[in-house]
């Protein structure tokens, strides 16, 4: 295994905006003038294997596994484990979704998203091309509109009108992989978002995925323990039931809510904020008090 000593720190610990596992593997890559495919061929792809994860008669191995380990499962688990003793660094499980994952009770299935996204207005706002780092946000499947900046998060480049491998060859953040191009690009803008609009969820779902990751984070920074946790995710599922049953036509999905306060079941991230945006109900009061605070300061 090499090592790759005095490692870059992660960018954004601490945010909602912190970078994710492969975008944090291209500036590793980078700052050792080395492809970051290679760096995944030879590194990552090992672990996987010795872990029985490796699925070598998918048709696209490195996308399969790249996307993977971005996600809430044992291919995430293994790539933060892998990438720490690579750099020595204790400090990457938030740039997973492992811990939204167990500390929401999420099932880690569906939890990241198919393809790359981006939000080239991020990346202009991190000024120098040095400096871009990629979002875990832009990861979640959820997720498809940057909240900051109130556009669609882009998914193909605007030049050869081709998607983005989430481990490609080229070194550089926020440059296409394929035809060279910079992807910080003129967004586009959300429609107004009139009440209950397209737009309107979109953005909604952005800012709550936000909140999710934020009041995951906090859990775990505050030490807040299993019990108080468990005890504020059942009031806030059985308050969500209650307001659900109060209209008649939502009186199956309160007893879909009931299902998860207990503490095997636990909801798809899209089937939990499907019904959270029905009810108009903020994902932090799901969290104890505590987190909600933390996030809200």
């Amino acid at each position: 295994m090499t090592r790759f000593p005095g490692a870059p720190e992660p960018k954004g610990l601490g945010t909602p905006y912190v970078e994710s596992l492969t975008g944090y593997l291209q500036r590793v890559a980078n700052a050792h003038a080395l492809p970051s495919s290679n760096m995944f061929v030879d590194e990552l792809l090992p672990a996987f294997r010795d872990r029985d994860l490796y699925r070598g008669h998918d048709r696209d191995i490195v996308r399969h596994h790249a996307r993977a380990m971005n996600g809430a499962g044992e291919h995430a688990r293994a790539a933060v484990e892998t990438l720490a003793e690579l750099t020595g660094r204790g400090d990457l499980a938030s740039l997973s979704f492992l811990t939204v994952a167990d500390v929401g009770k999420i099932a880690s299935t569906g939890i990241v998203a198919r393809g790359k996204r981006w939000c080239p207005r991020c990346w202009a706002d991190d000024g120098n091309p040095e400096d871009r780092y990629e979002r875990k946000l832009w990861n979640l499947s959820v997720v498809d509109a940057c909240a900051a900046h109130r556009v669609a998060l882009l998914e193909r480049c605007p030049g050869c009108g081709l998607p983005q491998p989430a481990i490609a060859s080229d070194v550089r953040v926020g440059v296409c992989s394929l035809c060279g191009r910079d992807l910080v690009t003129t967004p586009l803008a959300l429609r107004p978002p009139g009440p209950g609009s397209e737009a309107a969820r979109r953005l909604w779902y952005a800012e709550q995925a936000s909140a999710l990751v934020h009041a995951a984070e906090a859990v775990e920074l505050l030490g807040i323990s299993k019990e108080s946790l468990d005890a504020a995710r059942r009031a806030g599922l059985r308050a969500l039931a209650d307001h659900l049953e109060r209209h008649a036509d939502r009186e199956g999905v309160a007893g879909q809510v009931e299902t998860w306060s207990g503490s095997v079941n636990r909801p798809s991230i899209e089937a939990l904020f499907s019904v959270l945006w029905q009810a108009g109900w903020p994902v932090a009061r799901l969290f104890p008090d505590a987190a909600r605070l933390a996030r809200d300061q």
